[in-house]
């Protein structure tokens, strides 16, 4: 027989007499394929002799195979950190049932040669059918050209008519990732600008956009500043880093912090896995008493319509009351409650009667109390 791990041939049983020989015995593993070698005599020497026919009783072995043909995947060039789907049919061309079957997935490196990446199992494949499989690969920060080797039953448990097809390989091109990721940020769930009025206590919340699939959930790739001091992850209920079910958005920050009045200053930080950088930095101010700011009406002069404008310093009621030059009241708009910041409330140029308005100069105010008052 001949060794599979060596290759070198032994003498497994000699002097054979007997019409019918036992092979089972011989570990099939070790010595997958067998020589029969025979020496014939006859007695007087005067015919040659001759071996009338020979057979062997065996029971059928399974045969594992993988083909290229047989073989597909997501995706052949992707970004770092994106996901490829390989698709394969795991067959079994033998004549028995392959039980346990072994299907490993590994990625050539320059360190060791391979590294693994799955190892899964087949239960059963019947003689003469195929088990689909679907495996996941992730491509890694690291750009270039990746081999990725599919290898049935790679510790030879299944003794096999021949292991030259249970091999395949295929190659994805990651390409490196050079656009840059951006923030956006809401305070109460308002979009806010430089200057604007925030309460003393907002909710921020930062969402991280990035065209890199990897998603955020290292810490120390973002770093928040506030009035110039780092703030801290470690700091309980302050600052805390949440998934999104957006695929755009790669992580999202809520930040709630307490705030003195005056102008403040945010800066937010962040690197993705390819190094690529996102700054936002807005300015804001806190004011704790309540006032109305800002306040104009838009489009002024105007003939149908106009908005009035403002910015509130804390959440409050908002009424409008409009006068004539002579300071008689024509109409009274009780808007309702405002957040803090930037407002605006429609008004259709009416007066209380539903008549528009004749030509001329009207005089508004606009009045905010608190919800408590």
């Amino acid at each position: 027989g001949r060794q599979s791990v060596s290759g070198d041939t032994v003498r497994l049983l000699s002097d054979i007499s007997a019409a019918y020989v036992d092979l089972s015995s011989i570990n099939a593993q070790e010595f997958p394929f067998l020589t029969v070698a025979g020496n014939f005599v006859t007695q007087n020497g005067a015919a040659s002799p001759a071996m009338r026919s020979w057979d062997v009783l065996f029971e059928p072995s399974p045969d594992i195979a993988l083909s290229p043909q047989l073989f597909t995947q997501s995706a052949d060039t992707v970004l770092v950190g994106q996901e490829v789907i390989f698709y394969l049919d795991l067959y079994n061309i033998g004549l028995f049932d392959a039980r346990n079957v072994e299907l490993v997935f590994e990625e050539g490196n320059k360190v060791n040669g391979k590294s693994l990446v799955a190892a899964i199992k087949v239960d059963s494949i019947e003689a003469d059918r195929f088990a689909p499989v679907q495996q996941k690969w992730q491509s890694g920060a690291i750009p270039g050209l990746k081999t990725i080797f599919i290898t049935a039953d790679p510790q030879q448990h299944i003794a096999e008519l021949s292991e030259a097809n249970n091999n395949i390989s295929t190659t994805v091109y990651v390409h490196a990732d050079t656009l840059e990721p951006s923030i956006s940020l809401t305070f109460d769930e308002r979009i806010i600008y430089d200057g604007d009025l925030v309460s003393p206590t907002p909710l921020i919340i930062a969402r991280v956009h990035d065209n890199n699939p990897t998603p955020l959930s290292d810490t120390t790739s973002i770093n928040i500043y506030l009035d110039g001091r780092r703030m801290s992850f470690l700091q309980p209920g302050v600052l805390t880093l949440h998934s999104s079910e957006d695929p755009q958005v790669r992580g999202v920050v809520l930040f709630q912090p307490t705030l003195e009045d005056g102008m403040h200053d945010l800066i937010i930080e962040f690197d993705d896995v390819s190094h690529n950088s996102a700054i936002e930095r807005i300015r804001f101010l806190v004011e704790s008493d309540l006032a109305v700011r800002d306040a104009l009406n838009y489009p002024n002069p105007f003939s149908e319509n106009t908005e009035f404008r403002f910015s509130l310093s804390q959440q409050a009621k908002v009424q409008i009351k409009v006068f004539t030059v002579a300071g008689r009241l024509i109409q009274t708009i009780d808007a309702g409650s405002f957040p803090v910041g930037y407002n605006k409330i429609f008004w259709d140029g009416r007066d209380l009667a539903g008549d528009f308005l004749a030509n001329g100069v009207y005089i508004y105010k606009i009045s905010a109390i608190t919800e408590s008052e």
